[in-house]
């Protein structure tokens, strides 16, 4: 698939997204009409519309290092896994993401991600990646998480914590630690 192709595809992805949106506001509005019943509150609202992880922080399980550690680390992820196609035997990069982000922050991220990654497999952590990973980059809660990797979430909050705790400590050094 080209980039062209890739685009299109992109685009009739969204345009569907945005059509069952509206049509799910349309029926919970219809719904509204026909029980009387407003619906959820704005408070349950803004609740629900919040990020995983501005809730994670306003509850106090995530401070400001642990914020920049996930978007670090989300940076790096979707740097490293961004879309790739062949052409003439080369590997290069389909949208471009490289171009857009500035190479010298890019290889930053990618060491700081490098060096977490090592200090996960130091402490046998590898099962703390992918709740990271889907918690910085998907952006999915815990009940999510836990649904989606076949552990409860108690399990994915507890990789969650000790991934970020080993992102920190990687960052620290050798020396520091």
């Amino acid at each position: 698939m080209n980039a062209v192709e890739q685009t299109k595809k992109l685009q009739r992805q969204e345009e569907r997204r945005v059509r069952v949106m509206i049509h799910n506001q349309r029926e919970a509005d219809r719904v509204a009409e026909l029980t009387g019943k407003p619906g959820p509150t704005p408070e349950t609202r803004q609740k629900v519309g919040q990020h995983p992880i501005e809730r994670l922080m306003a509850k106090g399980f995530l401070d400001e290092h642990d914020e920049q550690a996930l978007l670090d680390i989300a940076e790096a992820y979707t740097a490293i896994t961004a879309a790739v196609g062949y052409a003439s035997g080369t590997l290069e990069r389909v949208d471009n993401s490289g171009a857009r982000m500035p190479q010298e922050r890019a290889m930053i991220a990618k060491k700081r991600y490098s060096l977490w990654w090592d200090e996960l497999q130091r402490l046998g952590l590898q099962r703390c990646f992918y709740p990271v990973i889907d918690l910085a980059v998907d952006g999915l809660s815990f009940n999510a998480m836990s649904e989606a990797r076949g552990i409860d979430w108690h399990t994915a909050r507890k990789r969650v914590r000790a991934g970020l705790d080993a992102y920190h400590d990687a960052q620290k050094g050798p020396n520091k630690k």
